[in-house]
């Protein structure tokens, strides 16, 4: 704890005063979440140049091409606009063969613009390319260390999805959430099918953004066990979990994070992170969350989440107070994790704690997976009205452990 708590510290103390900012996004961005690209745009002054870096993709031109659209759509005139030549694969809807660009990262030639960048734009993909083009051998290509001398000189990185994953010094870069709790940590990188359903795997990634684990598709693809199992790993005092359509807009220089888009931010504390594992049970505990909704803000250094305007705490004042069962799947409602907090634990009078359970039948086994929120005395739940009558509430300082059981059946 002591030395996760002093990592956080010094964390805090090594950032460059002058240090740039991060655009973190989930993945899946909708072109009509014009919080996110706003605040992309906003980041670049006017007379410097925005570079797209198409490195993670399969189809390289075809994905740098949407988002040169994007930000065409939002304003940005076209001679500011460069897509920087690096990839690793060919993409089959051009007559050049953009797989030759891989060496392109040690070759300053290639990026004539330089100084004149302000604001790089990761797009999606696989992470392990960004990092086999940018840092092969685990060293900064000149590239990569131009992008760096940017970042600290002021600059924006953002990147969705793969160029989410790739802003931790050591990325998450495959498993699912069951296979990551059921099955230790792969050594080898089984490739993009991996990231649906194959063991946890980490990896070297770019280190943008220190002290945090990064993951991505955060809501649709269930990966709070995966964060959960890799923060076991790695000695990261944060793990940041960012859904789909969703963006955090970091502030390095002023530890300052908010929540941009259409889905939420998790939030893990792992200062008193306590991993036992063993043949038949993995058990994770002494984790903090928080849940950020659009509009949030939360301040990294002294741990404090300020709501979007209008929320009310509610804690002290549940609007609910219904039972809940300790249970998961289709048939439980509030599926969300945001919302199973808000109705079901933290606007609730009845619920102090609350359990989502994932249940497995492999032949001769049972596997029993157990998320546990407990509402603290330092628990708080926020609520309103954001848009319309929908609800939306935020979270902060919820106690949460998972534990992972394997169970032999007799036939």
């Amino acid at each position: 704890m002591i030395s996760r708590l002093l990592a956080s510290a010094l964390i805090t103390l090594s950032l460059n005063v002058h240090a740039g900012k991060l655009l973190v996004v989930g993945g899946a961005l909708k072109s009509s979440s014009s919080d996110v690209y706003q605040a992309f745009i906003a980041s670049v002054a006017p007379e410097q140049r925005i570079a797209i870096v198409p490195v993670a993709s399969g189809r390289p031109h075809t994905y740098a091409q949407k988002m040169v659209k994007d930000l065409l759509r939002y304003g940005v005139a076209p001679e500011r606009i460069v897509v920087l030549p690096l990839a690793l694969i060919d993409d089959p809807a051009t007559a050049e063969d953009e797989s030759l660009w891989r060496g392109n990262a040690a070759k300053p030639s290639v990026w004539r613009e330089g100084p004149l960048v302000g604001g790089f734009w990761f797009v999606g993909g696989d992470q392990t390319r960004i990092t086999a083009a940018l840092r092969p051998d685990g060293k900064d290509s000149a590239m990569a260390a131009w992008m760096r001398s940017r970042l600290a000189d002021g600059a924006i990185i953002a990147g969705t999805s793969a160029g989410a994953a790739m802003m931790s010094e050591l990325m998450i870069a495959g498993g699912d959430s069951i296979s990551a709790l059921m099955k230790t940590a792969s050594r080898e990188y089984a490739g993009m099918e991996s990231q649906e359903n194959g063991r946890l795997h980490l990896n070297q990634g770019m280190g943008f953004w220190p002290g945090v684990l990064v993951d991505q598709h955060f809501d649709r693809k269930a990966r709070l066990g995966r964060l959960t199992a890799a923060m076991c790993t790695d000695k990261s005092p944060w793990g940041v979990g960012v859904d789909e359509d969703t963006a955090l807009l970091v502030d390095l220089a002023r530890g300052h994070w908010q929540a941009l888009g259409n889905g939420n931010v998790t939030l893990l504390n792992s200062a008193a992170i306590d991993c036992q594992r063993s043949e038949q049970r993995f058990h994770i505990s002494g984790l903090t969350l928080w849940m950020l909704a659009p509009g949030d803000q939360f301040l990294s250094a002294t741990r404090t989440l300020i709501t979007a305007a209008g929320k009310q705490p509610t804690v002290g004042r549940e609007a609910f107070a219904h039972e809940v069962w300790s249970a998961g799947g289709p048939a439980v409602g509030n599926a969300r994790l945001d919302e199973a907090l808000g109705f079901d634990l933290l606007d609730n009078e009845n619920q102090s704690q609350l359990s989502r359970w994932t249940w497995l039948k492999l032949a001769g086994t049972e596997h029993l997976i157990e998320y546990r929120f407990t509402q603290g005395p330092d628990a708080q739940g926020y609520w309103a009205y954001m848009d319309g009558t929908k609800d939306s509430y935020s979270a902060a300082e919820v106690d949460y452990r998972l534990e992972y059981t394997r169970v032999e059946t007799k036939p």
